[in-house]
């Protein structure tokens, strides 16, 4: 697995890690998981919005807003938040689909997660105007993806 040094950009990556951990951690018990997409600088991604917030939530900073948003008792706790390269919100709540390229499907026993939640993060992680994506899971565990590596 590649390390943050091998991929590049520790800044980003290090905002990443602890904009999820404050996350996680000042949500509690109430806490339902979170999918992120991060985009190259000035690209765009193929999605659905699943619902539409409130603009108020755009304002704010984006792990500020992800605290309220990905609650389990939130309505829009669903799908991922895709963010540019400088971690500002492009769209919350939305639905990815993305395409897999049948030469590069691993053997699924590589995989030591279940749930489309970290399928998604691992395979939108493939698409060339992706830079990152990153999964925290309810029981506080940070999973970050790089071009379908997990970086440690």
């Amino acid at each position: 697995m590649p390390d943050e040094k091998q991929i590049g950009d520790n800044g980003t990556l290090s905002q990443l890690r602890e904009g999820l951990s404050r996350v996680i951690e000042e949500s509690s018990s109430s806490f339902s998981g979170t999918g992120l997409v991060i985009l190259e600088e000035g690209e765009t991604i193929a999605n659905f919005p699943m619902i539409s917030l409130p603009e108020i939530y755009y304002k704010r900073p984006v792990f500020e807003a992800l605290k309220e948003i990905s609650l389990k008792s939130s309505p829009y706790h669903d799908g991922f938040h895709i963010l540019d390269a400088k971690l500002n919100a492009i769209q919350f709540c939305a639905f990815l689909s993305p395409s897999i390229d049948e030469k590069l499907l691993p053997d699924v026993s590589i995989f030591n997660f279940s749930g489309s939640r970290g399928y998604t993060a691992y395979f939108s992680s493939l698409i060339p105007e992706v830079r990152y994506t990153a999964i925290a899971s309810q029981s506080g565990s940070i999973r970050i993806f790089a071009r379908g590596r997990e970086i440690t």
